[in-house]
Formats: structure tokens, C-alpha cells, sequence
């Protein structure tokens, strides 16, 4: 009887095992993200890489409230695979100009990729309790060719673009990933 009950949780055990998280971090008035394995470089996507094919990636963190999203940040991301090195390239494209490259870095293996993109991911601290239970959700998505870029050269967003992105299902040559945090409080990132 108990190793029946056993054996039917487990998928449920596993597939929790097997879920991404991210972890909200205070960052010089911002909330940031980390993440210990963020694998998002994988299957088609990581393919087209190695194949010599740039990548775009559409990075989007949100803040919640229960169900109320209160903060978005919304970055894009260009990666390339350097054959020679066997390793990554990535570039942060600006939000007031979107084909103006912001940051660069070159030079990353697979694991140290998801770090240095989740490093420019910063939500402002919201007006909020702080003792009121928030969650982070990170979702990426890479881009296709036929989707134009949600950044607008005013340095706002597109919303059109961005619901376009994360809501419509993904081609099987695109990527989509999706990670959340536990639930958390502003007074809880501030404690030592």
C-alpha cells in the first residue's frame, strides 16, 4: 500500500526535482535573479548556434503579487557560438536604440551564459509591504526571424510584440523556458 502511494508521487517528485527555480536578490535597489542551473541552450537552438547562426533570445522577468503582475523588465539577447573556441558570445541590445549593441562579453561556456544575461536582468524595487509574499518569474524565448523586436527605439515596449512572443506557441526550431522563485518578501531580501 505505501509503496504503491510511493511509486505514484514519484513522477510528481521527479518532475519537481527537475523544475527550475530562480532566487530574488537585492542588487543596489533593484531585485535581481540568480539561478545555480539555468539550461536554457539546448535542442534546435543550441544547434543553430553551433551551425554559425546568431540567436536572438527575448528574456523577460516579472514580478508578481499573487496574480497581479507589478514589475516587468524585458531584455534581448544575441548569442553566437565561436566554433574555434567552443564557446559563447553574447551582446545586450539597448532598449532606446534596439539594433544598438549595450554590453558585450565574449568567451562564456554553455553554463556561464544564463548568468551573464540573468546579471542585466534588474526590476526597481516595487512601492510594496514588505512583508507582502512576492514571486519572480523569468521566461525565454528565442526569437524568430519573423517576429520583430518588442524594444522600441523610445525605450519603451511594444506590448503588441512582447504578447505576441510569450503567448503564442513555440516553433519547433524556437526555444521557450520558464523558471519562478518560491515566494518571498522585500523584508526577507533586505535581512543580513
Amino acid at each position: 500500500m505505501i509503496r504503491a502511494r510511493i511509486i505514484a508521487l514519484l513522477p510528481l517528485l521527479l518532475h519537481t526535482l527537475a523544475a527550475q527555480t530562480i532566487t530574488p536578490r537585492l542588487n543596489d535597489g533593484h531585485i535581481a535573479v540568480t539561478a545555480l542551473k539555468l539550461d536554457f541552450l539546448k535542442g534546435k537552438t543550441l544547434d543553430r548556434l553551433r551551425n554559425g547562426q546568431a540567436v536572438s533570445f527575448d528574456f523577460q522577468l516579472q514580478l508578481f503579487d499573487g496574480a497581479k503582475p507589478l514589475k516587468r523588465s524585458l531584455q534581448r539577447f544575441v548569442l553566437s557560438y565561436d566554433l574555434w573556441e567552443e564557446s559563447f558570445s553574447a551582446v545586450q541590445m539597448s532598449q532606446a536604440s534596439p539594433r544598438t549593441p549595450l554590453y558585450s562579453t565574449a568567451r562564456l561556456k554553455s553554463e556561464a551564459v544564463a548568468g551573464w544575461c540573468l546579471g542585466r536582468m534588474l526590476l526597481p524595487l516595487p512601492a510594496v509591504d514588505k512583508a507582502k509574499p512576492l514571486t519572480l518569474q523569468l521566461e525565454i524565448r528565442s526569437s524568430g526571424n519573423r517576429l520583430p523586436n518588442p524594444l522600441r527605439p523610445q525605450g519603451s515596449v511594444d506590448l503588441g510584440v512582447l504578447v505576441e512572443i510569450f503567448s503564442r506557441p513555440p516553433d519547433p526550431s524556437e526555444l521557450r523556458f520558464t523558471a519562478q522563485s518560491q515566494p518571498f518578501t522585500i523584508g526577507t531580501l533586505a535581512s543580513p
